[in-house]
């Protein structure tokens, strides 16, 4: 079961980043958080890169699901980074 987690985890992680960073979203609400955003900060600031740059991204939302995966703490930070890095090949082979 942790297997199919783990997948899930990855495609979820991918969708939302992808989400974010690309598309209009629900209510116009990931232009508006772009928009607000990006009209902030300077392009060379760390948060308009990360709202900007899907794979920056994909690296947060990852820790967000291996909190999820993980079966306790001592593993996240190999969940992590392997979801984010399992997303990182799905963006270089679709994109």
């Amino acid at each position: 079961m942790i297997i199919i987690n783990i997948i899930l985890s990855i495609l979820a992680s991918y969708r939302l980043s992808r989400m974010i960073v690309a598309e209009e979203g629900p209510f116009s609400l990931f232009d508006k958080i772009r928009g607000y955003i990006m009209s902030k900060y300077s392009p060379d600031h760390w948060l308009y890169n990360g709202i900007s740059c899907p794979l920056c991204l994909s690296f947060w939302t990852s820790l967000l699901f291996s909190f999820y995966v993980s079966p306790d703490l001592y593993h996240i930070p190999l969940y992590w980074l392997g979801i984010a890095g399992a997303v990182v090949l799905i963006y270089r082979r679709l994109e």
